[in-house]
Parts: C-alpha cells; sequence; structure tokens
C-alpha cells in the first residue's frame, strides 16, 4: 500500500510538469520512467525507494551504478559498471548499506576490494566477497 507522498508523486508522474508546488519534477519524471518500464506495481515504487537509499551508500566510494533488480524473495541486486554485483536484502536494506558503508572505508578491506566480483550482504553474520 502506498503512502499519501508516494500517492501523490504517482499522480504527478502520471501528469508531468515542471513543477510542482513541494517538490520539484524530478520525483515525478523518476516515477514516470520506471511505471512505463516496469508497470504500475507497488514493487516498482519499492525499487526507486531503494534506489535512492543504494545510492547514498554507494556513490561517495566511486562505485558507479549500472542497474538495480529486485527478485520474488526480496533481494535487491545492485549491477555496478564493472560488472561488479553487490547483493542485499530489503528488509534490511539500511543495516546492510551501513556494513557495506563500514567495509568500503575500512583500511584493511581495500585490498580485499580491489578487483572483487562481488559482494554479498544478505547473510546475518558476515559479509561474502568474491573475487574475479
Amino acid at each position: 500500500e502506498l503512502s499519501v507522498d508516494e500517492a501523490q508523486y504517482w499522480h504527478w508522474s502520471q501528469n508531468l510538469d515542471f513543477g510542482y508546488f513541494t517538490k520539484p519534477p524530478f520525483i515525478a519524471w523518476i516515477i514516470a520512467l520506471s511505471t512505463n518500464l516496469f508497470g504500475n506495481e507497488e514493487d516498482s515504487f519499492i525499487l526507486i525507494d531503494n534506489f535512492y537509499e543504494i545510492q547514498k551508500g554507494i556513490l561517495p566510494h566511486s562505485l558507479i551504478i549500472k542497474s538495480i533488480s529486485k527478485s520474488r524473495s526480496g533481494n535487491i541486486n545492485v549491477l555496478l559498471k564493472e560488472n561488479q554485483e553487490i547483493r542485499l536484502q530489503q528488509h534490511k536494506l539500511k543495516e546492510q548499506l551501513l556494513h557495506l558503508n563500514l567495509l568500503l572505508r575500512s583500511e584493511k578491506s581495500k585490498k580485499l576490494m580491489n578487483n572483487f566480483q562481488s559482494i554479498d550482504l544478505r547473510y546475518k553474520d558476515k559479509i561474502a566477497i568474491k573475487h574475479f
């Protein structure tokens, strides 16, 4: 079920303009693009919300997002520009992004982060890193 704000943003996306009373037009344009690509399913809105959270967690570390997809089981796969992948769980997204942020900032992990193929944050007590 959509919140009041999400419903308002969706309504704006059906009536695109150069600005709205309380917000600039970008959110409506993004929703219009995603609903044209993925349909009007609620998962489309959840993916948009997650996209902003993921972007905030990944971009400060110079990792460039190529695509984000969500599986039926609630897993989120982030594909990076160099075909690297980060796997997260939707219901633990903020917690897992915090762990990723700590990992990426750690001096000890910088060597581990060179040429990684995937980072899997879905496990309860560990972060799995696969290398090329």
